[in-house]
């Protein structure tokens, strides 16, 4: 169980952060709106490609994370530091380069991406997507960081047999603390389904249920069975469905809490297996 203390120690942060990413874009509106219509046009312009970096970011960055994480999961924190110092370095890198291009080629990528812009929103737009451009590499390396920090995600089997050991029978306490003893688990009770139609529903912002670890099970409860779950690659999308097999999946926005659109998407998979 984790101690008053420990849990502000988490929270206060992570609500630090979400305010900061939420009242950014505000504060550029409220700042800009005095200049005029103009000003707010080409600030939303460049908006749209900051967001689309941003997650080109995140998503390096989630990717560099789960590596190290499954380093740091075998006990190699040697390969562990290598993949987090590949990481860093790719991120600064890639974020350079396309800082370097925002800096010096703002004007032809604003044309090629929105066309013929009038005058002066393009004239506001240049100013904002350099001083954009220039927050690039920091706007990486963080990202970065702040992965690895929460690369080790969920729910692990201390937390839970503390908090719920009446779920369990008795001897499954014997492993708590050591996990990697277990001589299985969670795609073993899925693999006992899969012979039948069996579903796994995941949510984005859910990581104390490990999204990202539920679709893997998946994948190891099919065991190469492509009637089972004929999937090649883990997907790192927020919102989709994977509905072709008998082990059914799918990924929404959100967090931990059934929604009318998760009771869809059950009624939807099990309707087309009839």
């Amino acid at each position: 169980m984790f101690s008053n203390k420990d849990l502000r120690k988490l929270i206060i942060p992570l609500v630090i952060e979400q305010l900061l990413a939420v009242t950014i874009g505000m504060a550029d509106t409220v700042m800009v709106s005095s200049c005029g219509e103009a000003a707010v046009s080409g600030i939303s312009l460049v908006d749209s490609i900051n967001f689309l970096l941003i997650t080109l970011f995140s998503s390096l960055a989630t990717g560099g994370a789960v590596i190290a994480s499954q380093y740091i999961g075998r006990g190699d924190h040697k390969s562990a530091s290598l993949a987090a110092k590949q990481l860093f370095y790719a991120s600064l890198a890639l974020s350079a380069v396309l800082g370097i291009i925002a800096v010096f080629f703002r004007k032809p990528v604003l044309n090629m991406v929105f066309g013929s812009i009038e005058a002066d929103v393009m004239a506001h737009a240049q100013i904002y997507f350099l001083l954009s451009a220039i927050s690039y590499p920091f706007l990486a390396v963080y990202n970065a960081g702040a992965a690895l920090f929460r690369g080790k995600k969920g729910e692990q089997l201390d937390d839970i047999y503390r908090q719920f050991p009446f779920w369990f029978g008795e001897s499954f306490g014997q492993y708590v603390g050591k996990t990697d003893a277990l001589p299985f688990d969670q795609h073993y009770l899925l693999a006992s389904i899969a012979p039948r139609y069996v579903y796994v529903a995941s949510a984005a912002g859910d990581d104390w249920a490990d999204p990202a670890s539920e679709l893997l099970s998946c994948y190891a409860a099919a065991a190469g069975d492509k009637e089972a779950f004929p999937y090649e690659e883990t997907s790192e999308d927020y919102d989709f469905n994977l509905h072709a097999g008998r082990i059914g999946y799918h990924r929404r926005p959100g967090l931990h809490y059934f929604s009318r659109e998760d009771w869809n998407r059950f009624i939807a998979f099990f309707e087309s297996k009839q």
